[in-house]
């Protein structure tokens, strides 16, 4: 982990929040910009959500087109990380699969998001029921289903490793990161944003970009917007294809 920044007291943007959004927002705008960035998280780097997540790179999302859109842009950066930030990272191309039946909620998404990719020209084929076995033969029970839908160039990475790699970019670029201080509310004047306080002191700014995902509601309430965040609690099995045979 790299030492936090010294807190400074002004920016002209503040990023709450030091996990992927946070800091992949850092990086670009310190990229991208000449202003002056500082991201404040108030423990580590990737320490919430994003160091839990599965970091699955997939495209298929039923048929919200736009999130297709964004998901292959962003794939198409994450194969070039190094390249692009000077950090290299965790990454495995791994096709995600989608079982489904016909005329059913399930089946439906998988369609449309076939759909969807077939339209954008992004890699994706349909498996009827008849070929699951041959193609998926570490599973059974496969040809219960009528069909499946494969997102061919998916892949996987590694959110902490992600996100710390985008964090020692953006400071490359200038950015000031400080981690291990939590900021307890933005400070407001006349309807504009002014500054946030921290546990360690005020930073006076113009903007504020909330990344601080499940704690973005509490932020919200200290300037009375309400936003309307649920968390909710999601379980992951990692296996490989071995112990998928022993599953089965």
């Amino acid at each position: 982990m790299q030492d936090s920044d010294n807190l400074p007291n002004d920016s002209d943007i503040v990023i709450i929040g030091g996990g992927i959004m946070g800091t992949s927002i850092a990086f670009f705008l310190s990229s991208e910009t000449e202003l002056d960035i500082t991201l404040v998280e108030k423990d580590s780097i990737a320490t919430g959500s994003t160091g839990d997540s599965s970091a699955i790179l997939r495209h298929h999302y039923g048929d919200q087109e736009i999130y297709s859109k964004m998901a292959w842009w962003s794939h198409r950066f994450y194969r070039r990380f190094d390249e692009k930030t000077g950090e290299a990272i965790a990454y495995e191309e791994n096709p995600l699969v989608r079982f489904a039946n016909e005329d059913t909620p399930g089946g439906t998404y998988a369609q449309d998001g076939y759909e969807v990719l077939s339209d954008l020209d992004i890699p994706v084929t349909r498996y009827g029921s008849e070929e699951l076995p041959d193609q998926y033969p570490m599973l059974t029970g496969v040809e219960d289903y009528d069909f499946g839908i494969s997102d061919d160039e998916a892949g996987y990475s590694d959110g902490a490793d992600a996100a710390n790699g985008f964090d020692r970019a953006a400071r490359r670029n200038g950015a000031t990161v400080i981690t291990g201080t939590g900021v307890e509310s933005i400070t407001v004047d006349d309807g504009a944003v002014v500054g946030v306080e921290t546990e360690d002191g005020e930073i006076t700014c113009e903007t504020v970009v909330v990344a601080a995902g499940p704690w973005t509601p509490r932020l919200g309430e200290t300037v009375d917007v309400d936003i309307p965040i649920s968390v909710t609690r999601e379980q992951i099995i990692g296996t490989s294809r071995k112990s998928l045979r022993e599953l089965c």
